[in-house]
């Protein structure tokens, strides 16, 4: 498999843009003796499918694409088939005009650099039938009461209606479904792992559900702060209870009021003697787990940070 980007500088098919103006006026012209197609990909509900209808010749074809098929893949796959259909034809020395309402496809087919498998591929088959013929893209605005162009997306919606047959995927995944899939994980399923695992008492304590502000925020830290800063929400902070824990110190008291074990939550929520700080940073005297939970991973550092700077001096 090909490592992308990938350029192809030889192009034997043009790609026009026309305005929606020179098609509402029947401004563009066709070679006579041409053979004329329109492509399309559509969605409905899960699953993804293509349609090509011909005009010269007169020919229809769809196919369903799966569930798992980016609209974008349709739509190039969709010129494909299409020039495909083309080849196998046989046809020599013909003018080939290929109608998509995609602009993203057109551009990409335009484009020097190929950032995909699919559009390469579709590149390479296009240069093929390009060899023999004159082929030209055409981008055709979509739902303009443009017939033939709403047979192609007929067609392509009829074949995302119909059962999909054979394995999945279709085609590889797109890079853009790849990302939202692991949206969904981190920000969806992640959290119920997150609440039925029962351990973690500590951190549940200081950490609330998923939240895209406070993970820029502590990935925005450099790595002393991200250091520390997990440190003090997993529990495993240099204080006296943890050190305790792994026999370091005898003594697990807090080291400023001296009446319960010192852990980050009871620095930040209960010490009397750091009110004064708590107050400064947090704006609370005495912050409640959920008031911690809101500050994000700044304030709840440098939190902790004062209150250490406080029994050193």
């Amino acid at each position: 498999m090909s490592c992308f980007p990938n350029k192809t500088l030889k192009k034997l098919y043009q790609v026009e843009f026309p305005t929606r103006e020179d098609w509402e006026t029947n401004s563009l012209t066709w070679k006579n003796g041409s053979l004329l197609w329109y492509t399309d990909g559509s969605k409905m509900g899960p699953n993804v499918g293509c349609g090509i209808h011909g005009v010269r010749p007169r020919l229809s074809y769809k196919l369903n694409m799966g569930r798992h098929s980016s609209i974008f893949q349709a739509e190039v796959y969709a010129i494909i088939t299409c020039a495909d259909l083309n080849l196998k034809r046989g046809y020599v020395d013909k003018h080939i005009y290929i109608n998509s309402d995609s602009q993203a496809a057109l551009h990409a087919l335009a484009s020097v650099t190929q950032t995909s498998w699919i559009v390469e591929n579709c590149v390479n088959i296009l240069n093929t039938l390009g060899e023999s013929n004159t082929v030209v893209l055409r981008w055709v605005p979509g739902h303009s009461d443009i017939e033939d162009n709403e047979s192609a997306d007929e067609l392509a919606k009829t074949a995302a209606r119909e059962t999909f047959i054979g394995p999945e995927p279709f085609i590889g995944i797109a890079c853009s479904l790849a990302k939202l899939t692991l949206l969904n994980e981190s920000t969806h399923l992640s959290p119920e792992v997150w609440l039925l695992n029962k351990s973690l008492v500590h951190s549940k304590a200081l950490i609330s559900a998923y939240s895209a502000k406070h993970c820029r925020e502590a990935l925005s830290l450099d790595t002393n702060g991200i250091r520390m800063l997990t440190r003090a929400l997993t529990g495993h902070y240099g204080l006296n209870k943890h050190m305790s824990n792994i026999g370091q110190r005898e003594n697990k008291e807090c080291r400023f009021c001296h009446t319960e074990d010192e852990t980050p939550v009871h620095l930040l929520t209960q010490c009397c003697p750091l009110m004064g700080v708590r107050s400064s940073v947090l704006r609370r005297h005495m912050p409640q787990l959920e008031d911690i939970k809101s500050v994000g991973a700044r304030k709840v550092r440098f939190s902790l940070l004062s209150a250490l700077a406080l029994h050193c001096n």
